[in-house]
């Protein structure tokens, strides 16, 4: 099983236009987790629905406007 993991302990941003491609196929998993700031605007979260996910720590924030999980 590969665990792909992208850790934001910062500032994080994606804009519009952006898609993040977080596979959950096979054996595959990706995650994004968020311990700082995740901003988003417009984006496309392409993977959510098919086991890839952002996990938001204690603290983190998340702001996503006009974006898509799928």
């Amino acid at each position: 099983v590969w665990i792909l993991t992208l850790t934001d302990d910062g500032t994080l941003s994606f804009a519009n236009g952006d898609v993040v491609g977080l596979p959950g196929v096979g054996t595959v998993t990706a995650k994004i987790v968020v311990a700082g700031t995740l901003t988003a605007s417009g984006t496309i979260f392409d993977g959510t629905a098919n086991g890839g996910s952002i996990v938001v720590n204690s603290g983190g924030i998340i702001t996503a406007t006009n974006s898509t999980f799928k």
